[in-house]
């Protein structure tokens, strides 16, 4: 997982700073390739510069080192004491801005130590976060898999780094979010296989849908859903009798009594032959979509960069380029 420290953590003293803004790496590189060749027109040749280009990085290096870094001797140039006691850390320094600035070391899962967190509803938790499970205990054994519940300031914890991604049905709105399609999912109805007013899947028709007394699954504590959503364009609605949050209890409520519950059919298919029946609902009720979202700070992290991979190929979605949201 990404940190953001707070800025006074990493700030610089003043003075250093000024001094560090004031060099000049390509200085430090020259030097670098100087102490290899102990020439300049061999340095010049392999930097693919001028010869008198180097000579006058050479001239700034030893005003600003104080010393003259290499004399002659005959044809050869020779490293003076100072410009030897460079020659590691300024190797060193070389080896560091490659890897910072031009390549990006390769991820391994197989050993990396990682934390990667998430926030996801209970559905999309039941839906995806065993096979993520399973595919990171044989892939990647070091990665730490933190999972969340929802709240309701999703777009502030990903862009402050509180979690890496989030599992969402409905997308935020906002342009620093990318986000990419898993899986679909559809609308069904579980009650108990003895409800005293549905004995056959055909006795389950719209008057009964809604004469019936309702559960409702609502994880951040809403009121109502994609039912009454549905039912308000045709000026209808329903009794609920029991709001719960939790998709593993709410199918559980129904033993034994008159309920019915409509739920996405991934989880509802858990609960089928444990002495609930599952019927499709007598209604048009619109396609559920899981999506994976992350900001687009972490967009090239090659650690989420595996991780996506890693969802696409365990929901065999598509493969399709992450969608930004529109501004």
């Amino acid at each position: 997982m990404v940190i953001i420290y707070p800025m006074h953590q990493i700030e610089q003293p003043p003075r250093l700073a000024a001094a560090l803004a004031a060099v000049d790496l390509n200085l430090v590189v020259v030097l670098s390739v100087l102490l290899d060749e102990a020439s300049v027109t061999r340095t010049a040749a392999r930097l693919g510069r001028t010869q008198s280009a180097v000579s006058h990085a050479l001239d700034r290096l030893r005003a600003a080192l104080g010393d003259p870094l290499f004399v002659r001797s005959g044809a050869r140039m020779l490293p003076t004491p100072r410009a030897e006691a460079l020659r590691a850390p300024v190797a060193d320094i070389v080896s560091r801005l490659h890897d910072l600035w031009v390549s990006a070391p390769p991820f391994d899962p197989a050993h990396a130590r990682r934390r990667i967190s998430l926030v996801a509803s209970d559905y999309l938790q039941i839906v995806l976060v065993p096979q993520i499970v399973r595919r990171l205990r044989v892939e990647a054994p070091s990665i730490t898999l933190e999972v969340r519940g929802p709240h309701g300031a999703l777009l502030e914890s990903l862009s402050q780094g509180d979690y890496d991604f989030s599992f969402a049905v409905t997308l935020p709105d906002s342009p620093s979010l990318y986000s990419q399609k898993l899986f679909d999912d559809r609308f069904v109805c579980l009650v108990d296989v003895d409800h005293p007013s549905i004995r056959r899947p055909r006795d389950l028709d719209r008057a009964t849908f809604l004469r019936l007394p309702h559960a409702l699954i609502t994880p951040l504590g809403g009121t109502t859903g994609h039912v009454d959503a549905a039912l308000a364009v045709t000026g209808e609605s329903r009794h609920v009798a029991v709001r719960l949050p939790d998709f593993m209890v709410a199918p559980r409520v129904l033993r034994g009594t008159d309920l019915l519950l409509t739920l996405p059919e991934r989880v509802a298919r858990l609960f089928e032959g444990e002495g609930l029946r599952l019927l499709p609902p007598p209604l048009a009720l619109p396609k559920l979509s899981g999506h994976l979202v992350w900001h687009e700070r972490l967009a090239r992290d090659p650690c989420s960069l595996w991780f996506r991979s890693l969802l696409e190929d365990i929901t065999q979605v598509r493969r399709t380029p992450p969608a930004r949201r529109p501004r």
